[in-house]
């Protein structure tokens, strides 16, 4: 039986605190959930979706990561609405995309984090194929009709919004496969040449993307490098039997608090709570 797995939340190391916290805030929408001189937590109502951690480093180094982080809104009107008050906000817009089961916008945060905010479309629109694979695409989105659906004055984003997916820049796709599907029980679900994969947990396009577009011989995150720390994945799964299933495959992780703790093949570190 595979584990049941979705994306909690992501955590970044970033250099003006302040500035970032701000920036998640007014131009994302998020709500403030805790603040200390070091840290913020940022999310809607009590449910942490991004933790911002102030480290001293000022040069964002090119190695493996994040690519983006994309929170999933509950409706296209909802993804109009937050398009509405970016539009107003004058901010820059990297990308919108429509990949066939979803609608998408991009941007980037001030210290250079991606950024995806997105809204999936009725399952019935999906390409899935008879193997269980979920085939994407990338043409422009619909503005006008995303537009069209949107309430005005919208400045937050609503309490459905969720962590959708992480994708992340690694060294080598076929030992990602091997950690996230074979090891941690993810479903590969479309490989995009030998450019990219997608895994997703269950009936879904994708958690977790990963990619080679940066190149394979970056190195690995060091801890108070600019950039992701880690991610969060939640699970209904017995922490402990997916601790020993791990330790079985030599992977090394530790179970702390109730936090399964590792990093992946890329050196990108990897969290699963309850």
């Amino acid at each position: 039986m595979k584990p049941n797995y979705g994306i909690e939340s992501v955590t970044l190391n970033v250099h003006d605190l302040e500035k970032l916290s701000t920036f998640y805030q007014e131009i994302i929408g998020l709500e403030m959930i805790n603040q200390s001189d070091s840290t913020v937590d940022l999310g809607v109502k009590d449910h942490i979706l991004l933790s911002l951690n102030k480290v001293e480093s000022t040069h964002r180094k090119q190695n493996t990561g994040l690519y983006h982080f994309a929170l999933l809104l509950d409706s296209r009107k909802a993804l109009g609405s937050f398009l509405l008050h970016l539009i107003s906000t004058k901010y820059p817009i990297d990308g919108a995309s429509d990949h066939g089961y979803s609608e998408a916008l991009y941007l980037t945060d001030p210290e250079g984090n991606g950024i995806e905010v997105y809204a999936d479309k009725d399952i019935n629109a999906w390409d899935i194929k008879d193997d269980g694979t979920i085939e994407g695409i990338t043409i422009a989105m619909d503005i006008d009709g995303v537009i069209k659906e949107a309430e005005q004055n919208i400045n937050k984003l609503n309490n459905n919004t969720i962590m959708g997916h992480v994708h992340l820049f690694v060294t080598d796709l076929e030992t990602t496969e091997d950690f996230y599907v074979d090891k941690l029980g993810f479903d590969l679900k479309f490989n995009y040449g030998a450019q990219a994969k997608f895994m997703a947990s269950g009936l879904y396009h994708h958690h977790i993307g990963a990619n080679t577009w940066a190149g394979t011989h970056l190195q690995a995150p060091e801890n108070n490098d600019l950039g992701i720390h880690h991610f969060t994945i939640n699970t209904t799964e017995d922490l402990k039997t997916i601790h020993d299933n791990l330790l079985k495959d030599q992977i090394d992780v530790t179970l702390d608090n109730n936090t399964l703790i590792m990093k992946d093949n890329s050196g990108i570190g990897v969290h699963i709570v309850n």
